[in-house]
């Protein structure tokens, strides 16, 4: 496991609500955009405006004389504004037509990272931060003539985070990394949109341990228990990343995740907007009309990707985004791939050969729902001398969901 095996699920929580849809700048939703991971100036927040301007991560980690690496990853506002040439001068303006090609005021993002390292039973500091700088791309016709002009800005952003670890008892330490948003602000108008520009947006943090285990903050062991009730995250949410039962990698999210989340296989692509279902959002790209889609292509390049993605979608590809199921319930437990489960046969019993398994655990490998809603469950058995040759070849045992009972279910 390593922060590339995470990077996929942290990208999603980086660019939840860079543009929602329609995806077009002119769009209301999008004239308030970034919901979750905002970290302004200090000096904004404190004079009252209406961001935060840090977060606290908090995790137990098990192990001794191992350092735990750090990644701080956020996006940094870039404006680009758009200027049209009169034959004297530029003027600014919220759009330019230069022979068909569309040209949008808007927010570009730029993808930031801080690496640290946690040291234990050392406190620390580490401050970064970028300077303001600014380009410009001279927009000509089709006959070469100037016709306006792309002035992009990027903002001064300074930040700080300040990490500790401290031991609370026998192996277990308790992590603590805390980023602050300290890039001067003075504008009094207190208005968002201009925090933005010097904003953390999407900030969330990455811990890895390559000696030892991070501990879930949801599910702790006995023995850890005490070291995560006493982790106080502030604006962050926990959660173990990569391969199920791996503990290696924490991302402190600013988004309320279970340990080990994972992008359906069927995702073609993010739409930034984690709370909508794929096939739904991207049946709504495709009936945008031409004029909408071109505003969207023209707005953002992830957008002008999302709509290609949609435009060009496959059948079979389409086809997988309806009616994927992840989970069914069993009783008062829901069950889904890696589950472990007892098979109890009932009066669905049909084949014969069902008896010599009657009351064996087994592994959970897939769930389905047939055309009339029913949930059925496929199954290898564990103690099968041929499990791993099964589950190689994907050879299941598929039962109802009323054949089987959850290994460990409340009773």
């Amino acid at each position: 496991m390593s922060f590339e095996d995470a990077r996929r699920v942290a990208d999603t929580v980086l660019y939840e609500g860079l543009i929602l849809y329609p995806y077009r700048a002119s769009s209301r939703k999008n004239r308030f955009r970034f919901q979750f991971g905002v970290l302004a100036p200090k000096a904004f927040t404190d004079a009252g405006g209406t961001e935060p301007s840090s977060m606290t991560v908090e995790v137990p980690v098990e192990g001794s004389g191992a350092d735990v690496s750090g990644k701080l990853r956020f996006l940094h506002l870039r404006r680009r504004t758009v200027e049209r040439w009169d034959g004297e001068r530029f003027h600014e303006t919220d759009s330019l037509d230069v022979d068909g090609r569309l040209l949008l005021a808007w927010d570009e993002s730029v993808e930031r990272e801080v690496d640290f390292v946690v040291r234990q039973d050392r406190r620390s500091s580490v401050a970064f931060g970028w300077r303001d700088e600014s380009s410009e791309e001279v927009v000509h016709d089709a006959s070469g003539a100037p016709v306006g002009r792309i002035v992009r800005r990027i903002a001064t952003l300074r930040g700080e985070i300040t990490i500790a670890s401290e031991r609370v008892t026998g192996g277990v330490w308790r992590l603590h990394v805390h980023v602050e948003n300290v890039t001067p602000h003075d504008d009094a108008s207190l208005e968002r949109e201009r925090a933005l520009r010097s904003a953390l947006v999407g900030a969330h943090v990455l811990l890895h341990v390559d000696q030892g285990a991070l501990v879930s903050l949801l599910e702790p062991p006995e023995h850890a228990r005490s070291a995560a009730e006493g982790c106080q995250n502030v604006r962050a949410f926990p959660v173990l990343v990569g391969k199920h039962g791996d503990r290696s990698t924490v991302l402190g999210s600013p988004i309320i995740l279970y340990d080990w989340p994972a992008i359906a296989p069927e995702s073609q692509g993010d739409f930034f907007d984690a709370t909508e279902m794929d096939e739904m959002l991207t049946l709504r790209t495709m009936t945008l009309t031409d004029e909408e889609k071109r505003e969207a292509r023209a707005t953002d390049p992830r957008a002008e990707a999302l709509v290609a993605r949609a435009d060009g979608i496959t059948p079979d590809a389409m086809n997988g985004l309806h009616g994927a199921v992840r989970s069914l319930r069993v009783g008062r437990a829901t069950i889904a791939k890696g589950s472990r489960v007892r098979v109890r046969l009932g009066r669905r019993r049909t084949d014969a050969q069902d008896m010599f398994i009657d009351g064996r655990e087994a592994t959970v490998e897939d769930v389905r729902e047939d055309m009339e809603g029913n949930g059925w469950v496929a199954v290898i058995v564990d103690d099968d001398p041929a499990a791993e040759i099964h589950r190689w070849y994907g050879r299941h045992l598929w039962f109802h969901t009323d054949e089987l009972e959850p290994v460990g279910a409340p009773s």
